[in-house]
C-alpha cells in the first residue's frame, strides 16, 4: 500500500490509519499487515524544498519513481488524500494495472471547474505570496484543520498540527506554498481511470 498526503501535509498524516490497520491485522500477537509506505511529496514534510517549480506533474513523477525504485514495482493499492488523490490517480495510470491494483481517493475541488491560471509573476512573486499565506495561516492551522476534518475532528490532532507547522517553517516552504497558486488541474479521472 502506498499512501499519498494532501497539500501542505506530510506522511505523518497517515499515522493513525497505519496504526489502526496494524491493530486490525494482528493475529495471535503477530502483525500480518502487508507493507505500507507513505512518502513526503517534494517540498512537504521532511523532504527537501529546493527552489524549483512545483507542479502536479513533478509530484506524480515522484510517486511513480517511488513505486518503481523503492517499492520495486510491487503490486499495490494506492491511497491519496486531497491533491494526493488526484496525484495518485495520475500515477496509477502511469504505473498501469499490473502494479496499481486499486485506488482509494479523497479529492479536493471540482474536476469540472474550468482552469484559470494565476498571471505569471515569477519565482519571487510566488515566494512573496507563499510567505504571506504562511504568516496569515500559520497561527490558524489548528482551527483550520478542525474545519477541514469537520465530523472527524479526532483527525485534527496535535501531531498533524505540529507536522504542518514544522513543515511551514522550513527554508523553501514559501516557494512550495506559493506554487499551489499556479497548479493546473490534475488529469481528468475519466482519462486516468480508464487506462
Amino acid at each position: 500500500m502506498l499512501l499519498v498526503h494532501g497539500f501542505a501535509a506530510s506522511a505523518e498524516q497517515w499515522e493513525r490509519l497505519v496504526y489502526s490497520l496494524r491493530e486490525e491485522n494482528t493475529v495471535g500477537g503477530k502483525d500480518t499487515t502487508p507493507p505500507i509506505y507513505a512518502l513526503d511529496l517534494l517540498g512537504f514534510g521532511h523532504s527537501e524544498k529546493p527552489g524549483l517549480s512545483y507542479t502536479q506533474y513533478l509530484w506524480e513523477s515522484q510517486i511513480v519513481d517511488f513505486a518503481v525504485e523503492i517499492m520495486e514495482a510491487t503490486p499495490m493499492i494506492m491511497v491519496g488524500n486531497s491533491i494526493g488523490g488526484g496525484l495518485s490517480a495520475g500515477a496509477a495510470a502511469s504505473l498501469g494495472k499490473k502494479i496499481c491494483k486499486g485506488l482509494v481517493l479523497s479529492m479536493e475541488g471540482n474536476p469540472n471547474e474550468p482552469y484559470s491560471p494565476v498571471p505569471i509573476v515569477g519565482g519571487n512573486g510566488l515566494d512573496l505570496f507563499g510567505t504571506a499565506i504562511i504568516k496569515l495561516i500559520y497561527p490558524q492551522i489548528e482551527q483550520r484543520l478542525s474545519l477541514i476534518y469537520g465530523n472527524r475532528i479526532e483527525n485534527a490532532d496535535p501531531a498533524v498540527t505540529y507536522a504542518i507547522q514544522q513543515s511551514a517553517m522550513h527554508p523553501g516552504s514559501a516557494n512550495v506554498i506559493g506554487s499551489g497558486q499556479k497548479l493546473a488541474p490534475n488529469r481528468p479521472l475519466n482519462e486516468v481511470l480508464l487506462e
